[in-house]
Formats: C-alpha cells, sequence, structure tokens
C-alpha cells in the first residue's frame, strides 16, 4: 500500500510538471485520501485543482498550507 501511494505521489508531481493538471489533481486526491500530503505538495495540490476548476477545493487546500505554514515559516505564510 505505502508503495502505492509513493508512486501515485511521483505521479502527481511528474503530471504536475508537464503541466497535465487532470492527471496530477486526480493523483493527489487519491493520495490525500489516505494520507497526509506535505506542505509543497498540498500546495501543489491545490494550485492542479485551481486549474482543474475545482476553486472551492482549492481555497480550501490552500488555508491549509497557509496554516501549516503559519506555524512553521510565518514569513513565507505572509
Amino acid at each position: 500500500m505505502a508503495d502505492d501511494r509513493t508512486q501515485l505521489l511521483v505521479v502527481a508531481r511528474t503530471a504536475y510538471r508537464r503541466n497535465d493538471w487532470r492527471t496530477s489533481y486526480e493523483s493527489f486526491s487519491l493520495v490525500d485520501g489516505v494520507q497526509t500530503l506535505d506542505t509543497d505538495d498540498l500546495a501543489v495540490y491545490a494550485s492542479a485543482a485551481w486549474r482543474q476548476g475545482h476553486g472551492r477545493e482549492s481555497v480550501r487546500i490552500n488555508e491549509q498550507v497557509h496554516t501549516r505554514l503559519l506555524r512553521t515559516d510565518p514569513v513565507q505564510a505572509a
């Protein structure tokens, strides 16, 4: 199971770099349902969601990113 999640993260990140927003969004969605994404992956997931037309979800995910950054890197959160 962990290997599947790792592979999905690789697919999601690679798809994002190729501007394949759909594959990136769908892959991140699958992983997010079973494990916590790190802050960088969460930010990319929010961006892919936005580009797929999921505005509310993108805002919700970006709020999570911001909350994490407030705790760990307030300068970046600003």
